[in-house]
Order: structure tokens, then sequence, then C-alpha cells
């Protein structure tokens, strides 16, 4: 069983809250798994593992009462999908000096943690081409996992642009056109 199978099958055995603390034990062993590569610091499990917990117990102690659950994120920016449907936002991070990270999260109509995924691209992209080629890898995530009535959103105007227009973008075409064939699937 692939990770990606393993979140999919943990999202629908797990409560919410459960897997917001399953997001924060990925997102330590992503932080160690960086801290071995770029500053050779060997991991320590148990360290991962409290460093996961911490972050949601301090994240949580950020939270007003009322929203103290895995559900609507606390952005005023962010808008629930519309009914039936989830919402995919995808980034894209690039170091000049070391490559490209790429994260996607997605949530429900209610603004419900689903899953989420990251990846890292051991190549220097310029920052416009990182963002396309994070667009495609989610796209791909999302097929992949037959996912149904998706938004796709990002922060990234030119981006957003160069979709609706991808003529106007030449050094972007075939990733934006991947990209539809994928949306068009």
């Amino acid at each position: 069983m692939t990770m990606d199978n393993c979140l999919l099958h943990m999202k629908e055995e797990v409560n919410a809250d459960n897997m917001a603390q399953v997001a924060m034990i990925c997102w330590s062993i992503w932080k160690a798994r960086n801290d071995k590569i770029f500053n050779k610091i060997a991991p320590d499990s148990s360290k991962t593992v409290e460093l996961a917990i911490n972050m949601r117990t301090d994240w949580l102690s950020h939270q007003p009462p009322s929203t103290r659950t895995s559900s609507v994120p606390s952005d005023p920016s962010w808008t629930l999908p519309p009914t039936g449907f989830m919402k995919l936002n995808f980034d894209a991070g690039w170091s000049g000096e070391m490559g490209s990270g790429f994260g996607m999260v997605i949530r429900d109509d209610e603004g419900r943690f689903q899953i989420a995924a990251t990846h890292y691209e051991d190549c220097i992209l310029e920052p416009l081409i990182a963002e396309a080629c994070c667009l495609r890898w989610a796209l791909n995530l999302a097929v992949n996992w037959e996912l149904d009535g998706l938004v796709v959103a990002s922060d990234c105007q030119q981006l957003v642009k160069a979709f609706h227009c991808p003529a106007d973008f030449p050094s972007l075409r075939h990733i934006l056109l991947d990209c539809h064939q994928m949306v068009n699937s």
C-alpha cells in the first residue's frame, strides 16, 4: 500500500481531529527529513512525534474556543467550496540554491481537512514554473486518488491568468496543457 492510499484509507476511518494530528506527524517527518538532508542532523523518532504533538497543541491553543477543531481555517480569505465539492489548495516554495517544495491540502464543503501531501523537486525552478509544476503535481494526485468535484484554488494570480490563457505563457504551455487534460478527465 502506498502512502497516498494509506492516507486516503485513514481519512475514511479516522475522525477529523485525529486526521489533523496525522497531518502534523507527516509535517514533523518532513521537517526531520529536511534536517537530515540539509543540516546533516540524524532523525530521532521520539522527538519527531513530540514535535508533532507540540505543534498541534500550540496551534489549538491559538484558536478561538469555538473553532478548536479541524473545521474552517481561521484565514478569512479562505472560502468554503460549494456544497458537494471539495477544495484543493496548493502552493510551491523554492530556493535558488536547493530546489522546490510543493504542498497541497484538500478540505470538504464544511472546511474539514480531508488529505494533504508534500513533494520535493531536487531542481531549481523559476517561481512561476514551480507554481505550475505544483498545480500539475496536485492535479495528478487528485486524478490518481479518483477525486471528483474539486474546486482548485491558488494564491498566484499570474498562474491563474496563465491557466486561462496558456498560449500567452509559452514557457508554461506544456505544463498547463497537462493540467487542462487532467481537469477535463
